[in-house]
């Protein structure tokens, strides 16, 4: 809970912890083919210094300004594996989102690389959070919307996200869960637009507000990060296959939790 809390921000003065998140994070994303993290080198590194291998590429802002389509498509997919995919297929959260933690690079035969930076807020989830959180996203991703309807208030409550079963019938519930849901909807492209990202941000908002959800402390990173991430994404204004890079990395589940 709070600890949880505490011990990320106090993980961000020490680099020894620091270097140690990032290849915890390396280790579980090095079958990708996209994104990169830098490897620490120990023999340089200490509490007050942290030497690394070198990144490089653009900028987030810079891409968003001069990227072509095809690139700004390539690299919102991999950002939003990375910010998504790492607590729900690892149990890992980098809880600082930033446009200036991503790098781009074109390798000269034109794959795109994206390079994940600055884990000084970083932690390992519990293992009862990444398992409700992924319910909750198996459920979004689920193509029947009566079954993933009941599905997905049934994580929440299981959670301890939901505070009153009377909010499951309220707009506000109901425009939150049409937010979440809607890269995920598609089995095509989504335009993640930074129209739909204040749209997912405000939604997330109204809901906290009308008091029938809350959230945990354990939890609390976790959306920061979600909704930090979301508006990474979406300076790239690329139209991308979400759903399926989604599914990519944690399948579309089997089996609700009782």
């Amino acid at each position: 809970g709070l600890r949880t809390l505490a011990n990320a921000v106090r993980g961000e003065l020490d680099y020894r912890a620091e270097a140690a998140a990032q290849a915890r994070f390396a280790a579980a994303w090095a079958d990708s083919k996209t994104l990169r993290i830098p490897r620490a080198i120990d023999s340089l590194t200490s509490a007050r210094v942290l030497t690394q291998t070198r990144a490089r590429g653009k900028t987030v802002v810079d891409l968003a300004a001069t990227g072509s389509p095809e690139v700004r498509r390539a690299a919102a997919s991999a950002i939003f594996a990375f910010a998504w995919g790492s607590p729900l297929a690892h149990g890992l959260l980098n809880a600082d989102p930033n446009p200036g933690n991503f790098l781009v690079d074109v390798e000269a035969d034109g794959h795109v690389v994206v390079w994940a930076l600055d884990f000084g807020c970083a932690l390992e989830l519990p293992r009862d959070v990444q398992d409700f959180d992924r319910e909750m996203y198996f459920a979004l991703l689920d193509d029947d919307a009566q079954r993933a309807a009941e599905r997905f208030r049934m994580a929440l409550a299981h959670s301890g996200i939901l505070r009153r079963a009377d909010s499951l019938a309220s707009l506000a519930h109901r425009d939150w869960e049409r937010a979440l849901a809607a890269p995920l909807a598609t089995h095509g492209d989504f335009h993640w637009s930074a129209a739909y990202a204040a749209t997912l941000a405000d939604a997330t908002s109204r809901v906290l507000a009308a008091g029938g959800l809350g959230l945990p402390a354990s939890w609390v990173l976790m959306w920061r990060q979600r909704l930090g991430a979301a508006a990474v994404v979406a300076m790239l204004d690329a139209e991308a296959p979400f759903r399926r890079t989604l599914v990519d990395l944690v399948g579309i589940g089997r089996k609700a939790l009782r």
